[in-house]
């Protein structure tokens, strides 16, 4: 530990000089305790400027709040919280250290150090902040067991689809639970939804927290969630979730168990191995292309070709036309062959061009392979059938049909291809707009409100009288994470956040609207999804045609 111990006037300034410059030395090689010991020793020599000492003061303030690690923080108290020099900056580092604490969950610690700073420096700036802090650390441990907090969108631009999952919700808890839900509107507001998860915890002292619905204000809930440890159950898709700790358990429907499903029922119910991929440059669409790619390469499976386009493109012959060939045609070797015979004829240019032009209409396409994945909206889907159709990719399963084409090519053998998507195909809007160019699609979904399960059609009739809609997917998974929280409690009557998290873990299965489920030990939910499929014009559960016989 630097001294300074001066015999004069003169020697005490060049030693104030010498002693600047060494603290400022260690503070630019970023030795931040060194230069805050530094600085302090010079701090408390007789005779510095009054300038100097508030400089020196602003100094160490910044280093111990904004620059000292863990260790050299809780080295630094260790040695310092009894010296009458270092008492200026004190209540700062002993509440730096008490967040610290709180951050690692070292709750003990945290508490202990924020009643010295509320007590032995209650005089300081300090004081105030550590009182209310510890009146929040110990609000977080409070829990009311029949208290639920719920997080959805009730207002801004997303406020119908937050009244529709609350109507879900409170339909499955019924008036007879028991169950307290105090309800926060997030706006879907990122930010808003963090400062709930507050609220719900420290103020409302809730055992658990469902929701929120969309990908940004499920982080920010999750990330506060997980910090203030309290279950929060999310009906997001977003990626990586549950991974964001213990705490975070997830009930929606993912990307990639969908991409999953899809992969399974197309490999071993269908026989596929090759596909093409077409999708939307969007999150979801970039989401499930990565997802059923990985799960084609993990069984050996073969991606042929894939296209994107803009989420809000209308005109899909492009993207199309070089999923199977017809657009690079310079690539292929069968045109550049009838090119090179046609430029060998020297016709004059008006015949070239039109010969050229018959050569490129009569291009067959390449396809070479079993189905199509487009993970995209009914809407979209509408327009893009149509336009694969027209680069004479065949979709028809209809024999009569398929022998019609067969005799105009002049082939004996016309292979269809199959479309295939996801739980965004499970809409009306999908058989709307593509007519019959859907015919005999496959899709997956963990919902079909036509099911004959009794519990689906209680379920799909009594919200449909209740809010004079039929639900979707996100009303059945907001029902069934509601009545799933309900069985969990009423069976194993938790009375704090911690054996709640464990009896979710350990549930087992849940009979639900959308079909089984239960958690995994990250906290994902594990469901067994519904292949759907379209007839006659209408969404039908898919069934796997029994085998022929041989012979």
């Amino acid at each position: 530990m630097l001294r300074f111990l001066f015999n004069s006037a003169e020697e005490a300034k060049d030693q104030q000089r010498i002693g600047v410059g060494l603290a400022r030395a260690l503070d630019g090689a970023g030795k931040s305790k060194e230069a805050a010991e530094t600085y302090v020793d010079l701090h408390g020599v007789a005779g510095i400027s009054d300038k100097l000492r508030r400089e020196i003061e602003e100094r160490v303030f910044q280093l111990v709040t904004s620059s000292l690690g863990f260790q050299e923080a809780q080295t630094l108290w260790e040695s310092v919280e009894s010296k009458s020099s270092w008492e200026f900056v004190l209540p700062a580092l002993a509440y730096k250290l008490a967040k610290i604490y709180y951050h690692t969950r070292n709750y003990d610690r945290s508490e202990k150090m924020l009643r010295l700073v509320s007590t032995r420096f209650s005089s300081s700036t300090y004081g105030p902040l550590a009182r209310d802090f510890l009146t929040r650390l110990r609000a977080r441990f409070k829990v009311e067991p029949l208290s639920v907090g719920v997080l959805l969108p009730l207002s801004g631009s997303y406020q119908q689809y937050g009244t529709r999952s609350l109507a879900a919700i409170q339909l499955a808890l019924g008036k007879s639970s028991g169950i307290n839900l105090i309800v926060k509107d997030t706006a879907g507001d990122p930010t808003v939804a963090a400062k709930a998860v507050e609220a719900l915890v420290l103020d409302n002292n809730v055992i658990a927290i469902i929701g929120p619905l969309f990908s940004n204000e499920s982080l920010s809930a999750s990330l506060k969630a997980e910090e203030l440890s309290v279950p929060i159950i999310a009906l997001s898709h977003r990626q990586g979730l549950p991974e964001i700790g213990s705490w975070v358990f997830r009930t929606a429907l993912t990307v990639e168990a969908q991409a999953k499903a899809l992969a399974e029922v197309s490999f071993e119910d269908l026989g596929y191995t090759r596909f093409a991929m077409l999708y939307p440059r969007s999150r979801y669409g970039t989401e499930f292309v990565n997802a059923f790619w990985a799960e084609v390469d993990g069984r050996k499976g073969e991606i042929r070709a894939a296209e994107s386009y803009e989420p809000s493109q209308t005109n899909f012959s492009e993207p199309i036309r070089k999923l199977v060939g017809r657009y690079y045609t310079n690539s292929r070797w069968d045109y550049r062959d009838q090119l090179a015979k046609l430029r060998q004829q020297n016709l004059p240019s008006h015949i070239f061009q039109r010969k050229l032009e018959e050569i490129m209409a009569d291009l067959p396409p390449i396809v070479d392979f079993d189905a199509i994945v487009i993970p995209d909206s009914g809407r979209n889907i509408g327009l893009i059938a149509p336009a694969v159709k027209v680069q004479d990719i065949i979709l028809t399963r209809d024999p009569r049909m398929l022998e019609r084409i067969r005799k105009a090519m002049g082939r004996k053998n016309v292979e269809p291809i199959t479309l295939l998507g996801a739980s965004t195909w499970n809409t009306q809007a999908t058989v709307e707009n593509c007519e019959k160019d859907c015919e005999s699609s496959i899709f997956v979904d963990a919902y079909y409100p036509d099911s004959t399960d009794i519990k689906v059609r209680d379920f799909v009739s009594t919200f449909t009288e209740t809010t004079g809609a039929a639900p979707n997917l996100t009303e059945a998974q907001s029902f069934d994470t509601a009545a799933m929280l309900k069985w969990v409690m009423s069976s194993k009557k938790p009375t704090d956040r911690s054996q709640l998290r464990a009896s979710l873990l350990k549930m087992g299965s849940f009979e639900g609207v959308t079909g089984r489920m239960s958690f995994n030990d990250v906290g994902e939910v594990q469901k067994k999804l519904i292949t759907l499929t379209i007839v006659d014009g209408a969404i039908r559960q898919w069934e796997k045609p029994e085998a022929k016989p041989e012979g």
